[in-house]
Parts: C-alpha cells; structure tokens; sequence
C-alpha cells in the first residue's frame, strides 16, 4: 500500500518574528484578525479534493468496521517476540472505535476463538491467549475458513466494512486429518469463493514475523490483494496503523467501481417528439441526471444545437457540478426559421428537426482515483441527439385581424368626431372680390369648408385657399379665412366676420346671410351701437375697408352696395375695424 502523505503542514514560526509580533502587541499597534486562526483549507492544490474528503464524501470514515485477527500460537512463536506481538495487538485494539467489532482468534493444530464482541472490551480479549505458544501444529487453511464463516466475515448484522490480519512466523503444518493438507485444493477453492460471496469489502494484511514467508502469503489465496510484509516484531505498530486506511481504500474502491462507467442522462421538458411550437418558438427544459450514486461529477463545455430549428443555448452555464444521482434544469429557446409571406388566419403544419446536446463529463475526484485508489475511469461523455417532430401555427389569427379593425375603425371615429366638433356645418353666402373687379359667390350651403381657387365647385379666385369655420371654447364659431395669393408665397389666415370685407393678397371676402355667427369683436354691440341680428347685417360703406384701398377701392363701392338686402334699414356709419397689419400677412 501506498503511503499517505499530509497537505499542507505548517513551518515553524522563526523567533525573529515571534519577539516582532511581540513588540507589535506590546505597543498596541498589531491587530489579529478574527480569522487569522482559521486553519487553511484541506484540499489540495487548485482545489483538488484530497483522500480524506473523498473518504468523508463517501462516508467510509464513519462507518464501523469488522477486524478478525489471527495469531499464531504454535511453538515455533515462542522464539519470534511473541510477548512483544501480544503487547503490540493489545494496544492497537484499544485504538480502535467503539463502534467497530472485533474477533481475535488464535490457532495452531484447530482455530479458537478468544474474543468476540465490541473494540471497547477486545483489549481483554488479548489476555485470553496463551501466555506461551504451546501448539504442535499451524493449520493457517483452518484458521482463515473460520474467519470467512458466519460466524465472523459472513454473519448476519455485520458491519458495511471489515478487515483480517493473519500474524504467523513460518509454514502452513496442518494436523492429521485436516480440511487443508496442502498449501491448495478443493478446501481453498471453497474457502476463496465463500469470501468472493462477501458482499462487502475486505482489506486483508498477513504479516510474516519470521524468516518463512510461505505461510502469510497463502492468505492471498482467498484476498487475493492481501498485502503480505515481512517483518520483524518491533515494526507491527507501524503496519497495523495502515489497516484502518486500507480499510477506507477498500471500501472506497468498492463503491466508486460501480461509477468508473457512469455518466450524465439527458432528457428534455416537454418532450421534442411531441412538440407544439404556437408562435414558431417554444422554450424547452433541458434536464441532466447523474448516473451515479457516491461519485461526484463535472459537467464542462455544454452546448445545445439543433437541426432544422435554431437554438439559443446562451443561458446555459459552460460548468455544472453534479452531485451523485442529482439533476440540473436549465432553459433552451428553439425557434423556426423565419416564414415567408403574410397569411391572414393561422394555419398549421408539421416540424421535423433535431436537438443535440453536447458536454465534457469528469470528476474532480479523479487524481484522488487514479493515484490513490488505483482505478481508471472510463466516464461517458455526453452526446445526445433528439428528434424534434411537432407541429406549428403560423399567420395572423382572425381574432387579431378582427380586433385590429375594430381599433382602426373606432380611432377613425373619434378622429371623425373630433373632426366635426372642431369645424362646425357654414350657412350664408360668401363672395370674393379681385383687384381687377371679377367677382364670384358662393353658397356656404351647410358645409363644413369651401375651397377657393378650385374650377368646379369652389370660389373661382385667382390664388388657393379655403373658408371654414371654427368653434371657440366660450362663443359661437368663427368663419375663417385662409387664402395664398398668386404672387404671394405664404398663406394669410383671418376671420370672416358677418357684414365685414376682408383684403387678402389683393382679394375681398364678404361673408352675408350667415346665420347665429358672431358679429366682428367690438362692433354693433355695446352701448351707442344698434346691435346686428340674424338676417340684418349692416350698411357697407367705405370705413369697411381696411386703409385706404385707393382707385381700386372706390371702383368696387357700387358691387359692395348691392350686397345690401333691399329691406335692411338704414345704419349709422360703421367704425373702422382694427388695424391687423399688413393683409397679406397669416395669423
């Protein structure tokens, strides 16, 4: 067996830095840390898991063991320390745990058992071998069946681990009569497959304690990993020490053989064979189970591909710990490729594809395996290839395209409605005057804009433009004015007011029979002026006017007085409107 070394032992602190650490807290100037006595980390390098984790990991350190000592007490013992062996055996025994079991057995022509019971009494056990060897024979063949009978090795109840150590110092020489006349046969062959059917490990040590080594070594026959030192007396302690690991090596291997094979099982939620993808993706539920039962495993460089779909594996993680029988979930999207046209109403059709999954498994524990347990590893790697069959749904449903009308049809609605609350249905007539005295008329005739400029059906003006009228928040509406003459590059906007003439560009406008509209602010209302009514408006003069207009003005002074209705009564003068700037100027 190999020698266990220990990690990570401390140097001796040197006296300089003691008597500086001194100093230092003598002056009050040093500080301890809480956690400067908390002893460095057991693992080894780079976080290497060492033996004594593995065996804690596994549990074999708390486990009770079954120990069965058979001593030699022939006469040919006598001469080979076998005070000192009896000695050396009594104080190992004391060291073991409370919970182990312990069998001593001395033997020579036939096996007797001294001692059986728990390692707390099995000192005592000791003192119940003869204190001189006294035996004319040394049956080695008799004394290893009965440690491998039920009624030690093979009995109900024993513990998950055990161990036998066989000290003699010559030959196998058994009595007459003996099941094992030779050092072979079919009484060894019986005896190696009763141990074989052990279902538990044994760590088997024969130690040859004087110069004929032939008779340790027949143990191998039934434990063929028995561990055979030729020794003298004063090294035992030693090498009864190592039992107690090789015990936790044996029992280690035995679990851990079962998993050199194992590996990573994956699956996927829901299942791809069976796949409704609605909306031409789906999110998917990868799931990896470890196979194992006590080993500890890595899973490295995990990706996901896919055949016939694409897959989104970016919230994956690259390294996954995998604790023994355990299962890691993680996320996949898997998306169709993009479709191509517009299809109203959704249709469905089949999808055929496939999804991979890939990755790297080993075990941090591998070091520890392959140098102090003496196995080789042989993990599965992953590399799992998944049909992907399901159907999907593509186009825009009918319900959508129904509630997207509905949307569209109720905006246009309210922008109607807005619409019709904003400019309100004209009444009168409204007519326009040119600079080189061609007049045109227009019947407002409950509409809600009239354009000017257009052949047909509006004011037969030079220039563009409209009238339309406009609600106020706290009077009635407004008729309105906008018109762009043609030697003009902007557009002039200014209300029309019953009864008044407005000059844009070098036009008049003149709004009659308007109905309930408003008369112009500060005119035929207030106190000292006959206030207008529907069906009356006022005498037209020159003061209408805005400034003076000249020749051109005065020209267009007999088409303003036919406007006049012939029952309207005569009107004192109109005040001049307020100044509004240049006409042709928008407001």
């Amino acid at each position: 067996m190999r020698s266990i070394s220990s990690a990570g032992r401390r140097r001796p602190v040197r006296p300089i830095a003691l008597a500086l650490l001194a100093v230092l807290l003598a002056c009050g100037l040093a500080t301890v840390p809480a956690h400067a006595a908390t002893p460095p980390p057991s693992g080894g390098p780079s976080g290497t898991p060492t033996l004594d984790q593995v065996f804690s990991a596994l549990g074999v350190a708390q486990e009770p063991t079954d120990y069965v000592f058979l001593v030699d007490t022939s006469a040919s013992m006598a001469g080979n320390n076998y005070d000192q062996v009896l000695s050396i055996l009594r104080t190992y025994v004391a060291s073991l745990r409370p919970t182990d079991h312990v069998a001593i057995i001395g033997f020579d022509s036939v096996p007797s058992p001294v001692y059986t019971g728990p390692a707390s009494g099995a000192a005592v056990g000791v003192s119940r071998l003869p204190d001189v060897p006294t035996g004319s024979a040394t049956d080695i063949g008799a004394a290893i069946q009965y440690a491998v009978s039920d009624e030690e090795l093979g009995r109900d109840g024993a513990s998950p681990t055990a161990a036998v150590a066989l000290l003699t110092d010559g030959a196998h020489d058994p009595p007459p009569g003996s099941d094992f006349p030779t050092d072979s046969g079919p009484a060894w062959d019986a005896t190696a497959r009763q141990a074989s059917a052990l279902d538990r490990p044994v760590a088997a040590y024969a130690f040859a304690l004087g110069s004929d080594i032939s008779g340790a070594r027949l143990l191998q026959q039934v434990f063929p990993k028995t561990v055979v030192p030729r020794l003298p007396a004063s090294q035992l302690p030693d090498y009864l020490g190592r039992i107690r690991k090789q015990v936790e090596v044996t029992a280690a291997v035995d679990l851990v053989r079962k998993d050199l094979a194992g590996g990573v099982d994956v699956s996927w939620s829901p299942a791809p064979s069976d796949l409704s993808l609605p909306g031409g993706h789906r999110t998917l539920t990868l799931r990896l189970r470890s196979t194992t039962s006590k080993l500890a495993l890595t899973v490295s460089n995990l990706r996901v591909g896919g055949t016939g779909v694409t897959v989104d594996d970016t919230s994956l993680p690259r390294t996954i710990a995998l604790a023994p029988g355990a299962t890691w979930s993680g996320s996949v999207r898997v998306t169709l490729p993009a479709a191509t046209g517009f299809h109203l109403g959704t249709r469905t059709y089949p999808v055929r594809g496939e999804l991979t999954v890939t990755a790297a498994v080993d075990t941090p524990w591998r070091p520890v395996i392959n140098r102090d347990l003496d196995l080789s590893l042989s993990l599965h790697q992953v590399a799992a290839t998944t049909d992907l069959v399901g159907a999907a749904r593509r186009g825009v449903p009918w319900s959508t395209v129904a509630l997207a009308i509905a949307a569209i049809t109720a905006v246009l609605v309210l922008l109607l409605m807005l619409w019709v609350i904003r400019y309100p249905l004209l009444a009168g007539v409204v007519r326009a005057e040119t600079p080189d005295g061609r007049s045109s008329a227009r019947s407002l005739g409950r509409r809600r804009r009239v354009p000017i400029g257009r052949r047909f059906w509006g004011l037969r003006t030079e220039g563009k433009g409209r009238v339309y009228g406009r609600r106020t928040k706290t009077g009635p509406p407004v008729v309105w004015v906008r018109f762009r003459a043609p030697n003009h590059s902007r557009a002039a906007t200014q209300p029309l007011y019953p009864g008044t003439r407005v000059e844009l560009g070098g036009t008049y406008f003149v709004l009659t029979d308007a109905g309930p509209l408003p008369p112009p602010p500060g005119q035929y209302g207030g106190s000292g002026t006959q206030a207008w009514s529907s069906g009356h408006p006022p005498a037209r003069t020159t003061e209408n006017v805005h400034g003076d207009q000249g020749d051109s003005t005065r020209a267009l002074l007999p088409r303003l007085a036919a406007l006049q209705p012939p029952s309207a009564p005569q009107r004192p003068p109109m005040p001049p409107p307020p100044d509004h700037g240049d006409a042709g100027t928008g407001r």
